[in-house]
C-alpha cells in the first residue's frame, strides 16, 4: 500500500512513468493496440488488444521506471516502440505554500517527451515554450493536463494558452498555433484535450469571456480549416469525433448544452440540454448512440441517438436518461454493452445496459442485494486519491484529475444470481477494495466490496459493519490493518501508511 506522501509524489515533479510488463503488443498491429490519445484508442477508456499483468507493485512486473521533471496529468500515450508524454518544469525554486488558484511568479517550461518504451530512456526532449502562467490552477490540477495525440506520423501537443505544437516522431517541430489567454472559472485552469480524426485536429475553447469557441485544423500544416464560435463557461471535456451514415460529427459536453458539429465545415448539427454544471467528464459512443454525463450539484446521463438535427431536448432522440450516481470529474467508460460510471469523484461504481439504460448494479439504499458474475475482464479506476482493484487484477494506472477507467472488454452479459436479503448479503466472486489515503493524518480506508459498490446491500440504518467479514473472508486484508470502523457509507479498514 502506497503512503499518501509516495501517492503525491507521483504528481510532483519526482513523478515516474512505470511501464508494465505486456501491457500492449509491442510488435505492427493496427491502432486499437497501441494508446494513442486521452481515453485509449476507441475513445472509450476501454484497450481492446491489452493484456496487462494481473498484479504489480514497485518491484514486481515493472519493466523499467525513468524519472520525469515537473508535473503534468497529461496521459502518456504510446505507438510502437515510442511513449510521448506532457510536462510543465517550473524554473525556479518551487515554493509550496504558495496559493495554487494564484499565478505562479516563476517561468515554466511546457516540454514534450519521447521515451524509448523498451528501455524507458529518453528519446527526446523538446521545450515547447517558456513563459509564466498567466493563470493558477486548482491543486488538482497542473499546467500539463491537455494530453497529446499520435497517429504514428505526427506527434500533438497541447498546453492550451501555451499553444499547440505538431512534431514528427523524431521531435522535429512542424507548425504551432496560438489561440490566445483562457481565462477560466474561479482559476481552476486548463484541462481539455484535442481530438483528431484523419487529418483534422478539433480544439474546443470554452472560458469565462465571450470568445468561445470550436477550431479545425489541418495536421499537417496547422492551416485553420473553420471555426465556430460557442456560448459556454468553462470546459474541462475533450471534444470526441463520432461517424454516423458516412458523416463524421464532433460532440462536445458542456454545461448549456451537449453540441455535435460536422467536422468537415463546422457546422452545428443538434444540441441537447440537461447536463449540469461544469459538465467535465468526456463523451463515449458506440454504434448511433453518444453518451454524455455529469454530476456537479445534479446528476445527469443521457443517451443520445445521432441521425437527428436541431435541438433534441426532451424529443426521442434521447433514448434513455439517468439522474443520479454520476460523475463529476470522472470520464464513463463504455465496454461492449456495458456503461461504468463513478459516483461524483467518490469510489462508488454503477454499470448500466449500453442499449437499455437498465441498471446492473449502481448504488442503493432500499433494494435488496443483488450479486452478479461479470465476464473475465479487468477493470481499473484510477484517482488523485484512490485506487481500485477488481476481479483477479490489482493496479495503479496513474494519477490523474480526469480520471479514467480501463478494461478488457467483456464479450458476455453478466449472470444475474438470486436477490437475498441485505442481511444475508453474497459478494461477486473477487470483492473490491478501495484505497482512499487521507494525507492529513497519513492513514488510508479501505473501504470494502461492500461499501464501494454496495450492491443494493445498505439497509436505511446503516448499521452494516458486521458484514465487514464478507469481504475479509474473500480476500486477505491489506497490510498495516490499524483498526475496523463504522461509517454511514459502509463498513471501512483504517490502515497506517508504512
Amino acid at each position: 500500500m502506497q503512503s499518501a506522501k509516495n501517492r503525491r509524489a507521483q504528481l510532483s515533479a519526482a513523478a515516474v512513468i512505470a511501464l508494465l510488463i505486456t501491457c500492449f503488443a509491442a510488435t505492427a498491429a493496427p491502432a486499437d493496440a497501441f494508446w494513442p490519445q486521452w481515453r485509449g484508442p476507441l475513445c472509450t477508456g476501454a484497450a481492446p488488444l491489452a493484456d496487462p499483468p494481473q498484479t504489480w507493485s514497485e518491484t514486481q512486473n515493472v519493466k523499467w521506471k525513468s524519472p520525469i521533471p515537473g508535473e503534468g496529468d497529461a496521459t502518456p500515450v504510446i505507438w510502437g516502440g515510442r511513449v510521448f508524454l506532457l510536462t510543465a518544469v517550473a524554473t525556479g525554486k518551487p515554493n509550496p505554500s504558495a496559493p495554487t488558484l494564484e499565478a505562479p511568479a516563476q517561468p515554466y517550461q511546457f516540454t514534450v517527451l519521447c521515451l524509448d518504451r523498451a528501455n524507458g530512456h529518453v528519446l527526446w526532449q523538446k521545450v515547447a515554450r517558456q513563459e509564466t502562467p498567466h493563470e493558477g490552477r486548482q491543486e488538482n490540477n497542473t499546467f500539463a493536463s491537455a494530453s497529446p495525440i499520435t497517429d504514428g506520423s505526427v506527434v500533438l501537443a497541447f498546453f492550451g494558452s501555451r499553444g499547440l505544437y505538431c512534431y514528427d516522431l523524431d521531435g522535429g517541430l512542424k507548425w504551432h498555433a496560438d489561440f490566445g489567454k483562457m481565462k477560466t472559472r474561479m482559476g481552476f485552469g486548463e484541462g481539455a484535450s484535442p481530438a483528431l480524426s484523419g487529418n483534422t485536429i478539433v480544439v474546443c475553447w470554452d472560458d469565462e469571456t465571450e470568445r468561445d469557441f470550436i477550431v479545425a485544423l489541418d495536421k499537417e500544416t496547422g492551416k485553420e480549416l473553420w471555426r465556430t464560435p460557442r456560448d459556454e463557461a468553462t470546459g474541462w471535456s475533450t471534444p470526441l469525433v463520432v461517424g454516423f451514415q458516412g458523416q463524421k460529427q464532433v460532440v462536445v459536453n458542456a454545461t448549456k448544452a451537449v453540441r455535435s458539429y460536422d467536422l468537415a465545415t463546422g457546422k452545428e448539427l443538434w444540441s441537447c440540454t440537461g447536463q449540469t454544471m461544469n459538465a467535465i467528464p468526456s463523451p463515449v459512443a458506440a454504434s448511433d448512440v453518444v453518451y454524455v454525463t455529469s454530476g456537479f450539484r445534479g446528476a445527469a446521463l443521457q443517451a443520445v441517438r445521432l441521425g437527428r438535427s436541431g435541438d433534441l431536448t426532451g424529443s426521442d432522440a434521447i433514448l434513455w436518461s439517468h439522474a443520479k450516481n454520476t460523475p463529476y470529474v470522472p470520464s464513463p467508460l463504455l465496454a461492449g454493452d456495458f456503461l461504468y460510471v463513478i459516483k461524483g469523484n467518490d469510489p462508488i461504481l454503477s454499470c448500466f445496459n449500453a442499449k437499455s439504460g437498465e441498471p446492473v448494479f449502481e448504488p442503493s439504499a432500499s433494494k435488496p442485494c443483488t450479486a452478479f458474475t461479470l465476464p473475465p475482464s479487468r477493470l481499473r479506476i484510477a484517482s488523485t486519491s484512490w485506487d481500485a482493484t477488481a476481479p483477479a487484477s490489482s493496479s495503479r494506472m496513474g494519477p490523474s484529475p480526469k480520471s479514467s477507467l480501463s478494461i478488457k472488454s467483456p464479450t458476455t452479459t453478466p449472470t444475474p444470481r438470486s436477490p437475498s436479503p441485505a442481511t444475508s448479503c453474497s459478494f461477486a466472486p473477487a470483492p473490491i477494495f478501495i484505497a482512499s489515503p487521507n494525507p492529513r493524518n497519513n492513514r488510508t480506508s479501505v473501504w470494502s466490496a461492500e461499501a464501494c459498490f454496495r450492491f443494493g446491500c445498505v439497509d436505511p440504518s446503516y448499521r452494516i459493519c458486521r458484514r465487514v467479514f464478507c469481504a475479509r473472508n474473500s480476500l486477505p486484508p491489506p497490510p498495516f490493518v490499524r483498526q475496523f470502523g463504522c461509517a454511514k457509507s459502509g463498513p471501512i479498514v483504517s490502515l497506517q501508511s508504512p
